[in-house]
């Protein structure tokens, strides 16, 4: 239980014996979607990300933008062909004021991890029950979470 919830944050042993990079903090960035508002444009907003991870093997993820809020249900890092995935599946809640256009639906992401300019980042796209998908983009801005 040591090595689970603390010891693996310790950079050296991370970089020596775990693959788990340590995502956890505050993202922000954009949102562009296929799903269109009251006057039939195409969404695009901007985002904020927190990612938690409590220990080696347990991450949350939630996220806000100005019309509603999502946290995740189940959560995962993948490696493929050296690449390193965050792949999760949420359950949006609108404001109510927006429920009228914008119903309460779930979804799935899939985001690349990688480091430019020194910053972590995160790209890659969504899709939902509600027939939307677009594509997400954020940058840690800290390592904390930030209410």
């Amino acid at each position: 239980m040591f090595i689970t919830h603390w010891l693996w944050k310790y950079l050296p042993l991370r970089r020596s014996l775990i693959k788990t990079p340590l995502i956890q903090g505050t993202w922000k960035g954009k949102i562009q979607s296929n799903w269109k508002d009251k006057d039939d444009n195409k969404v695009s907003d901007d985002v904020t990300v927190t990612i938690q991870q409590a220990n080696l093997f347990t991450l949350k993820i939630s996220q806000d933008t100005k019309e509603s809020s999502s946290k995740s249900i189940a959560e995962a890092i993948q490696y493929e062909n050296g690449n390193i995935f965050l792949v999760y599946t949420f359950l949006n809640e609108p404001q109510q004021k927006f429920r009228e256009r914008s119903q309460i639906h779930r979804g799935s992401a899939r985001l690349r991890l990688f480091k430019e300019n020194q910053k972590l980042k995160l790209k890659g796209s969504y899709w939902t029950d509600r027939e939307s998908t677009g594509d997400i983009e954020l940058e840690r801005i800290s390592e904390a979470i930030i209410k």
